[in-house]
């Protein structure tokens, strides 16, 4: 009779029983189930330590490009707005993530950056970089350029049109309140006077191939709805297109032609 594998003969002829595991066989199961689970763990911790890794990684990564934003906005002392600091990448989500972090703002919300920050949401807090001139040094100063301008073109045969830009202060336009919070940063007082300084010495030069254009309280037509001014000086397309038309319609091309 042929024995199977795993068993013995035993007793009486044709009596089979199970063999019995030795010692080795019956430590292979466990053996082979403790692999078993120190590879399993071993996976996990793989798995995890990677996960764990790029976190890391990418807090480390995360808190460099905040420092980075940071510092662009505190070193430019120059500087005037967010977007002349940062550029394009203003509007990279990234960007706005990490001016949240430095304001401690939701990222993305313009208005909450304004409010946190002091300025308008386009604007840095940047101190002057110099004291600001008397608005009758101002004045001065603004003839003494435009006359050499006037001069120095008449050399050439050409004309000079000054136009005195309308900003959020000198404009007659109805404010809303994105813009009346602009306004309320601005040393109104001041401003005035110096324009006011600056019509006023602009208005004597005689040069024969010079005009002045004053546009400096344009927008009158436009109501508290609209939104126009982006930050004190400048302007939605709205505004540009208006000042291309009082521009076109102010000028007379027939005296300026050559």
């Amino acid at each position: 009779m042929t024995i199977s594998a795993g068993q013995e003969r035993s007793g009486g002829a044709g009596i089979l029983e199970p063999m019995t595991p030795t010692p080795t066989e019956q430590a292979a199961p466990r053996s082979r189930q403790l692999l078993g689970v120190l590879l399993a763990t071993l996976i996990a911790s793989i798995a995890v330590g990677g996960v764990l890794g790029g976190y890391a990684i990418g807090r480390t990564t995360r808190d460099r490009y905040v420092e980075r934003v940071r510092t662009v906005i505190t070193t430019e002392n120059t500087v005037r707005s967010l977007y002349e600091a940062l550029g394009q990448e203003l509007d990279d989500p990234v960007t706005a993530r990490a001016l949240g972090r430095i304001y401690d703002t939701p990222p993305g919300n313009r208005d909450a950056l304004y409010r946190s920050s002091g300025h308008a949401e386009w604007m840095s807090d940047v101190p002057p970089a110099y004291p600001r001139p008397e608005c009758s040094v101002l004045g001065s100063f603004t003839l003494r350029n435009v006359e050499e301008a006037a001069f120095a073109l008449d050399r050439a045969k050409a004309h000079l049109i000054f136009v005195l830009q309308p900003n959020i202060v000198s404009t007659a336009k109805a404010l809303t309140e994105h813009e009346q919070r602009i306004l309320q940063k601005q040393d109104k007082s001041y401003w005035d006077a110096c324009y006011q300084s600056m019509r006023d010495r602009l208005g004597q030069i005689g040069a024969r191939n010079y005009r002045l254009l004053d546009l400096s309280r344009s927008f009158g037509e436009l109501d508290g709805t609209t939104e126009l001014f982006i930050d004190s000086y400048h302007v939605a397309d709205r505004g540009n297109r208006l000042i291309a038309e009082a521009l076109a319609n102010r000028i007379d091309w027939g005296s300026i032609k050559p």
